[in-house]
């Protein structure tokens, strides 16, 4: 049961970044490339499981290795802010979804859910706050899915 459990939390934290991939893009300072695609989104399932990934180890999310995950959309920045609002999104991520109840209803994987979490969390996320104001600052509706 322990890895089935592993199993759906690596699933909800990998979903709430690919549903999510345009705000992801806007924080992490690029676009899905070829060094971080997202051709895996609506394959999640197979990608956990099997370890089975579209673009090998250069997807969005690598998880070619046995022991780790690698997140891959972050351009490199010299900025603090920027560098530490990437470990603090990571790590939001996967608090976030450690134990959130997903259904078909309560749309928990969604960008004003997670944004919801960041907010009340700000004292643990504050060059996240940052670089998220930054990074919407002239958005109409930031909160728009892909």
């Amino acid at each position: 049961k322990r890895i089935l459990s592993r199993q759906a939390h690596e699933l909800r934290f990998m979903k709430l970044i690919y549903d999510n991939q345009r705000q992801v893009e806007r924080i992490a300072g690029r676009s899905g490339n070829s060094y971080a695609t997202f051709q895996d989104k609506g394959k999640l399932v197979r990608k956990v499981k099997y370890g089975q990934q579209e673009n090998g180890r250069y997807s969005a999310i690598n998880t070619e290795n046995d022991a780790t995950i690698e997140i891959r959309v972050f351009k490199g920045s010299l900025r603090k802010e920027r560098v530490l609002s990437a470990l603090e999104f990571v790590h939001a991520c996967v608090e976030y979804t450690r134990e959130v109840k997903v259904t078909s209803k309560n749309h928990a994987l969604s960008w004003p859910k997670f944004t919801g979490y960041v907010s009340s969390n700000m004292e643990a996320y504050p060059n996240l706050v940052t670089i998220m104001s930054e990074s919407f600052a002239g958005d109409s509706n930031p909160d728009e899915t892909n």
